[in-house]
């Protein structure tokens, strides 16, 4: 997963692409499709592009700025126009709750691969912007238009976090990039080292281990939960889950 941040920012972009190439691995590229156009699009030659898509215009532009809704279309265009599969991920927020049925529409007609839809975490520019959170109850319905991959990650037996490792833009290996001050190691030194010092939660750790959806829910995600064993308040609320 080539992530960001926007990577299209990224001034060794081309060449990084251009190197892994022939590695054995599937290459997803999350963007918010601003800068991606003909010019472009036959250099980054990744297996898949996800874009970020937080509402249909007026959503979209009042989580990502005025304007950047017709720029992101432009790059999905030129992507779709490239041969190259696409997928869309979407936060649910404030400013989009009317507006799932235009961008299902849409994504139907572009043959999308994925769509992951989420609840945010306030985190990030989000802390000093709640008024764009909405509750549990208004978010869970809007969960159920996504499709081709699960809510959150996860192995057998295990919560999320164990399929994944994140390398930040200074070196440093860790969980996932809300964990970015719990730092595994130096990703230089050896990726390897680092994913043995990330500690994986067995799904029989969980303060909510006896539940009878665990095994389909998998937990949902540790940051989202008050503590990495505490239960995930919207996805106890997505299967209907009294805590």
């Amino acid at each position: 997963m080539i992530s960001g941040g926007e990577p299209l920012l990224y001034k060794d972009l081309n060449s990084f692409i251009a190197k892994t190439a022939d590695l054995n691995l599937r290459r997803v590229l999350f963007s918010n499709g601003t800068l991606i156009n003909p010019d472009n699009i036959g250099w980054l030659n990744v297996d898949e592009i996800q874009f970020s898509l937080d509402g249909w215009e007026q959503g979209h532009d009042m989580l990502r700025g005025k304007g950047t809704f017709k720029r992101t279309m432009k790059g999905i265009k030129a992507a779709m126009e490239a041969g190259v599969p696409v997928s869309f991920a979407t936060m649910i927020h404030r400013g989009n709750l009317d507006e799932f049925d235009k961008m299902e529409k849409f994504i139907e007609q572009t043959k999308g691969l994925e769509w992951g839809i989420d609840f945010p975490v306030a985190a990030g520019s989000l802390e000093n912007n709640r008024h764009l959170m909405v509750s549990y109850k208004e978010a869970v319905p809007l969960l159920a238009y996504s499709f081709g991959g699960g809510y959150h990650g996860s192995s057998e037996g295990f919560a999320c976090g164990r399929h994944l490792i994140t390398v930040m833009p200074n070196g440093n290996a860790v969980k996932c990039g809300f964990y970015s001050q719990d730092i595994l190691g130096d990703a230089r030194d050896g990726l390897k080292d680092a994913w043995l010092r990330l500690g994986h939660i067995p799904l029989d750790r969980l303060e909510c281990k006896s539940c009878p959806v665990l095994a389909e829910c998998t937990g949902g995600c540790r940051f989202r939960a008050s503590n990495s064993f505490a239960p995930d308040p919207v996805m106890c609320a997505v299967y209907g889950i009294s805590k």
